[in-house]
């Protein structure tokens, strides 16, 4: 066995520290020292490898203040002593570049860089277009859009309605045109500067902020440089473009490196003029991507190189926006010392997933240059509904797509309010009720990176990273629709190659064109990379010198697979280049499309259809690879190699246990290796046509190595103690006895107190109907909102039907980002039908910050200020039959924009109709192009969305025809009692009140409790006289042990809780049965299971299959068996929040939407079997056979 394979071995074995997570340690809040010291010592004791200190927007402590700087050398100093790698995290929040808050948000430490002038302020290119028929005589003053005017240039248009290039003429210094005959157009652009970002594209910036940001942490740090601070994380800078991006010396620039004037075509930019349009595209957006390489990463690179840190971090991968605003994407993240990325699947995705081709772009960089760890910032976003069993799922998909390095997003500091609990959750640390068994899935982790770090990748497919093509499809700073097409095929190819278990590695033209990479018998050579097969996505345009090269690739041996378009233009010689079609028809012939291609000297080329299906199937029979799986379920397989050795990684991807067969070409003494355990086994294979097959059986998203090339060494598949005949399976159903685990003890025996901080709350007019049908366990409370006890109740309420309602952009009809709700203008429409005549009808509306309502085209009223809502008498203006209801709502001012209309129609009859404003009203948004640059928010919907009644912030409380909230009121208190409670207290109550338990009122004893004997549902009513009235803090819950069957959390009255159960009982066993194997399948488990049986701990499973070996711990007789089951902070998260800001749509978001219904469900549910003298059937290791 070679060495190198010793030292993997070693390290999967023995988890690596090299290779552990790391994590963003989000600092919100106000740092203190000692639970600074506190957090250091529990993300050691997890795995945790080392952490980023990340000021986040809650961060109460001054940025850069001297208490930041107490708790950084704090943390530096505790984090040697603990083992614990404290890197820099360069910025308040993001994006990096500002050393401080822009314009001080949140009370924070201003931008220093900002603050130097507005010359370090982001500019970008504005323009307007005029048209124009002459001969006229034109007028071009104050034509300018808003910014600095730059220059005007106008063109003719051409037959064909694109600019004629031989017409453009610089009409800048003339204050009247005398445009001649014909249709032109007139653009007059400008420059605006964006006073809340930095110039990205500006040297002295960027040295503005090393010196306000890196320069403050050599001054007190340097010596722990590369040692306890390995390195700095920065993130997602960006080009600002809107619509196209700007810098003071981007003309001069653009003439030393172009030879030729950049304002005069500054009209292609935005449509198309001729050939030349693209080589102006082209030019441009390469001299935006020089800059930005120039200023930002090679600047930053080699300070930190000087100061012996590495630099890691990420910018932005999705390809269709990166010529506008990430220049050329390889050219800058070459710098980095350790590549990185972050990925969106887990925060917009159902199922959460990873895509491919967002990864697979820095694991390439890092290949080519020769870097050995690649950095994905991991899972943030994903809610606190995401599983441990999600994330796991997740670590393989990285470690399979090349990842080694995991950066976890995030480690929460502080929970203390709204702002810090809803900043891109969830917190995997002390706060989730899993943080106690975390150094499982840590140690997981740190294997599948050490796997990945110790080989390298086994393929030599390539895909070209499609930046010319785009850049020439980018007008008016924007990819239009080919250049989304490019786009979402190059994507789509990464992705589908990479589920057919095809993997590839990802090239830029100056990998194939500038020499770096060498060219030697049909492969192409940098670093790490190889490639011999090439694929080429659609590809209307591309370097002349990438094309020469590819030619001498082909020739010697390479294979080139064009999907789609070939190419035809390029970046020098326009849409339509000679010199390319004559190389393209050089290459590509008639069997070019033929199953075996063109042979084309020592080479082949292939084309291959541009739909995507097709492409395929078409690419995966060409390539023909040495190592395929078939399987039911979504399993891929990934070749990786190292010295002496092939690994195979095969991951399951579904949420189901799946049985993989491999094939493979590979040679060598096989055996499994489990990242979950680090035990290896010997596996069976066996031979056909020079190809050795084997089968995996393998549990749901489970992911095992296979290693060709080992020795003798493999521990042996362990033999079945026993042999004794099969016995029956014991299932265990009931006499299970079940606590909650930890709370207070009490004295009193096994009874321990909790709190039960939230209960169900309705509001009553005081006499309005029978209360007493309110304190029926029976009635359905399903309606009435779960109410974190920590506000007054009546504070939260309100006497509206209606809600306020926005218009929010959804991306998959249930993603929300911060700005999702963001809108000027919007529309709202309802109908309603009238069958019957009206004898009264009224309507009372509002709008933030005005609103014009319309019934049946004509205006009904206005209005103008938010806090006094408007009433119509709407009798006039009703028709039978049906009736339409418009509201025009604009928004003036930073509050959100929203709209709250109620109204009745009293009927002949009696009867009524209600119209409030809710989720059943349409809304539309003005006609506008929906793109921020991000492939994933295209075409993203726009819908009806409640933000809530009042008094709902920030709006609170609003008169409902002209009358406040009357007092008194009755507020009403339900919550349902859990198993085992036999006792509440209720510590902090306002306004006179009275207990019940089901409909029996009852009475506190001398300390306070209500004695719980018998019961369900508990009711507590306020006669409330003021907002302030309520209950004001979480009920005092005793409970003890009770007997149970087993079901959900919720069945029980604990559907609210987030934390530990403890589920007990005994079972006998003869000597002969202890003699046996003896196995415990837990079945279905909410989420976490640590098994302990006669008071030793067996092992804990975080994921299924929740199946423990009780063989050596179980004995003769009576035997103990303790359970105890975690679920998720999810459950907590889903009440505790703030009632009055649910209309804000993030707050909400973090609460609801992104919290899926199963998540929530919790507990050991079970079928719970006892198998002795047999072992488990096959699902976590080597098939049989």
């Amino acid at each position: 066995m070679s060495r190198a394979l010793d030292r993997l071995r070693a390290a999967f074995v023995q988890p690596d520290p090299e290779y552990a997570p790391l994590a963003l340690w989000f600092w919100n809040g106000r740092l203190h020292e000692a639970e600074l010291g506190r957090q250091i010592k529990e993300f050691a004791d997890k795995g945790i490898g080392g952490v980023f200190m990340h000021a986040r927007e809650s961060l109460q402590t001054p940025y850069f203040g001297e208490r930041w700087w107490d708790a950084v050398d704090f943390a530096v100093r505790k984090g040697r002593d603990a083992g614990l790698k404290t890197w820099i995290y360069d910025e308040y929040a993001w994006p990096s570049g500002a050393a401080g808050s822009p314009g001080g948000r949140n009370g924070q430490t201003e931008s220093a860089v900002l603050a130097q002038g507005s010359e370090h302020h982001a500019k970008t290119l504005t323009r307007l277009i005029l048209e124009v028929e002459g001969p006229a005589e034109v007028g071009l003053e104050g034509r300018y859009p808003t910014g600095t005017p730059l220059v005007q240039v106008a063109a003719r248009l051409d037959a064909d309605g694109d600019l004629d290039p031989e017409t453009l003429v610089d009409v800048t210094k003339l204050n009247t045109w005398e445009c001649p005959e014909g249709a032109w157009r007139v653009f007059a652009f400008s420059v605006r500067t964006i006073d809340d970002r930095i110039d990205y594209l500006r040297p002295a910036t960027v040295k503005g902020f090393l010196d306000a940001a890196y320069e403050r942490y050599a001054e007190r740090h340097a010596d722990a440089f590369g040692d306890g601070i390995p390195g700095v994380f920065f993130d997602e800078p960006y080009v600002t473009a809107e619509p196209m991006p700007w810098t003071d010396d981007l003309p001069a620039r653009f003439e030393e490196d172009k030879g030729y004037d950049l304002l005069t075509s500054l009209p292609l930019l935005v449509l198309r003029g001729g050939n030349n349009t693209v080589k102006v595209r082209c030019d441009f957006y390469d001299t935006v991507a020089a800059l930005y390489e120039e200023a930002w990463f090679a600047q930053i690179s080699a300070w930190c190189q000087r100061h012996g840190l590495e630099w890691t971090g990420h910018t932005e991968e999705h390809v269709v926006s990166h010529p506008a605003r990430q220049g050329d994407y390889f050219r800058g993240l070459r710098h980095l010392t350790i590549p990185g990325t972050d990925h969106h699947g887990f925060r917009y995705a159902r199922p959460r997933t990873v895509q491919a081709a967002e990864v697979k772009p820095a694991v390439s960089v890092a290949a080519m240059a020769g870097r050995s760890r690649v950095m994905a910032e991991a899972f943030g976003g994903a809610g606190w509904g995401v599983t441990l069993d999600e994330i796991r799922h997740g670590a393989n998909l990285l470690s399979a797509y090349g990842v080694n390095m995991l950066v976890l997003h995030g480690l929460f500091y502080s929970m203390a309010n709204a702002e810090a609990a809803d900043d891109w959750p969830p917190s995997f640390g002390h706060q989730n009720p899993y943080w106690s068994h975390f150094r499982d899935l840590s140690d997981y982790m740190a294997r599948l990176s050490a796997l990945v770090g110790h080989t390298r990748s086994g393929t030599t497919v390539g895909v070209l990273y499609p930046w010319t093509s785009i850049a020439a499809n980018t007008a008016d700073g924007r990819p239009n629709a080919r250049a989304r097409e490019i786009a979402e095929a190059y994507e789509g190819l990464i992705d589908g190659l990479t589920d057919a278990s095809i993997d590839v590695q990802i090239v830029d033209e100056r990998f194939i064109s500038h020499g770096n990479a060498r060219l030697e018998n049909g492969r192409l050579r940098q670093g790490a990379l190889t490639v011999s097969s090439l694929i080429l996505p659609p590809t209307p345009v591309i370097g002349p010198r990438a094309m020469r090269r590819l030619g001498a690739f082909v020739r010697s041996g390479g294979q080139l697979i064009v999907m789609g378009e070939c190419p035809s233009g390029s970046s020098e010689g326009g849409w339509r280049h000679r010199s390319i079609t004559r190389a393209v028809g050089a290459l590509f012939k008639d069997t070019s499309q033929t199953p075996s291609g063109a042979a084309i000297g020592k080479g082949r080329t292939f084309q291959v259809p541009e739909q995507l299906p097709d492409a395929l199937e078409r690419i995966a029979e060409i390539l023909a690879p040495g190592t395929t799986v078939d399987s039911e379920a979504d399993v891929i397989v990934v070749p990786r190699r190292l010295d002496g050795a092939e690994v195979l990684l095969v991951v399951n991807r579904s949420p189901e246990k799946a049985t993989a067969t491999v094939t493979t070409d590979l040679s060598g003494r096989p055996e499994v290796w489990d990242p979950e355990t680090g035990g290896t086994e010997p596996l069976a294979t066996t031979r056909s046509r020079r190809k050795r097959r084997f089968a995996l059986d393998l549990p749901p998203r489970a992911a095992h190595v296979v290693v060709f090339g080992t020795s003798v060494r493999a521990s042996r598949l362990r033999a079945s103690r026993g042999t004794k005949p099969q016995q029956k399976d014991l299932e265990f159903k009931t006499d299970w006895t079940f606590a909650l685990d930890g709370g207070t003890p009490t004295g009193q025996g096994s009874i321990r107190r909790f709190e039960l901080p939230v209960m169900r709350v309705a509001s009553f007019s005081l006499g309005a109907g029978r209360l007493e049908q309110l304190r029926d366990p029976l009635f359905d409370d399903s309606e009435w909102p779960e109410t974190w006890l920590a506000q007054a109740g009546a504070d939260t309420i309100g006497n509206w039907r209606a809600s306020w309602i926005t218009g929010v952009r959804k991306h998959g009809g249930w993603a929300v980002k911060r700005t999702s709700d963001q809108h000027r203008r919007l529309r709202f429409l309802r109908t309603i039908d009238l069958s019957e005549p009206p004898i009264k009808a009224w309507a009372t509306f509002v709008g933030a910050d005005r609103v014009a309502v319309y019934m049946n085209g004509t205006q009904l009223g206005e209005s103008e200020d938010w806090s006094s809502p408007v009433t119509y008498n709407i009798m006039p203006y009703l028709r039978p039959g049906q009736n339409t209801i418009v509201a025009d709502v604009e928004c003036v001012s930073d509050a959100p924009i929203s709209f709250l209309f109620e109204g009745q129609i009293d009927l002949r009859s009696g009867g009524s109709i209600v119209i409030v404003s809710d989720e059943s009203w349409e809304v539309q948004a003005p006609p506008a192009e929906v793109w921020s640059g991000l492939a994933y928010e295209r075409n993203t919907p726009l819908v009806t969305w409640e933000r809530g009644r009042p008094p709902v912030e920030p709006w609170r409380h609003i008169p409902l025809l002209g009358e406040p909230v009357a007092f008194p009121r009755t507020l009403v208190y339900r919550q349902r009692l859990p198993v085992g409670c036999v006792g509440i207290g209720i510590p902090n109550i306002k306004g006179t009140h009275k207990v019940y338990v089901d409909v029996r009122e009852r009475t506190p004893d001398i300390q306070g409790i209500y004695n719980i004997t018998t019961g369900r549902l508990l009711t507590v009513e306020i006669e409330a006289a003021e907002f302030s009235n309520g209950i004001l803090a979480p009920l005092a819950l005793f409970t003890r042990p009770t007997t149970i069957a087993l079901q959900p959390w919720a069945n029980f009255g604990y559907g609210w809780y987030s934390g530990a159960g403890v589920y007990e009982r005994s079972f006998e066993l003869t000597a002969e049965q202890v003699t046996s194997e003896v196995t415990l399948d837990l079945g279905d488990v909410r989420h976490h299971a640590e098994v302990f049986v006669n008071n030793r701990r067996v092992d804990v499973r975080l994921w299924p299959p929740y199946r423990f070996d009780l063989s050596g711990f179980v004995q003769t007789g009576s035997n103990n068996l303790r359970v105890r089951v975690s679920n998720l902070y999810a459950n907590e998260m889903r009440w505790k929040r703030d009632e009055t800001k649910m209309g804000n749509a993030w707050h909400r978001y973090w609460h609801e939407d992104n919290i899926e219904a199963e998540s929530l469900v919790s507990g050991l549910l079970g079928p719970v079997q006892l198998r002795v003298g047999q072992p488990p059937p096959p699902e976590a290791g080597v098939a049989s056979g």
